[in-house]
């Protein structure tokens, strides 16, 4: 240990599921939010509201993001299938 306990203790001795149960407590529980927020970005804090941009300012900045997204999506290529990627990899026809 980086310092002896108060009463003294410089190192800790654990058999494997002792370990393991101090180690398995530090995990967050599945699907937590790990980031917290405080004073003003709080999700209940009062102020919040004034923070966020107003609403005709947001809409105007996301419609044009909005629509190149689409675009984007649009351009995108169609999945291979698992036997055309074998034939474009290895040029063997693995249906025949």
């Amino acid at each position: 240990m980086k310092r002896p306990l108060p009463d003294g203790t410089t190192h800790l001795l654990f058999t494997g599921l002792e370990l393991l149960r101090r180690v398995a407590s530090l995990v967050p529980p599945p699907r937590a939010n790990l980031t917290r927020f405080h004073g003003v970005f709080a999700p209940g804090a009062r102020l919040r509201p004034f923070l966020d941009p107003q609403a005709g300012e947001e809409e105007a900045s996301v419609e044009p993001q909005a629509a190149a997204r689409q675009e984007k999506r649009k351009e995108g290529r169609a999945r291979v299938d698992w036997a055309g990627r074998r034939r474009r990899t290895f040029a063997v026809e693995v249906l025949a």
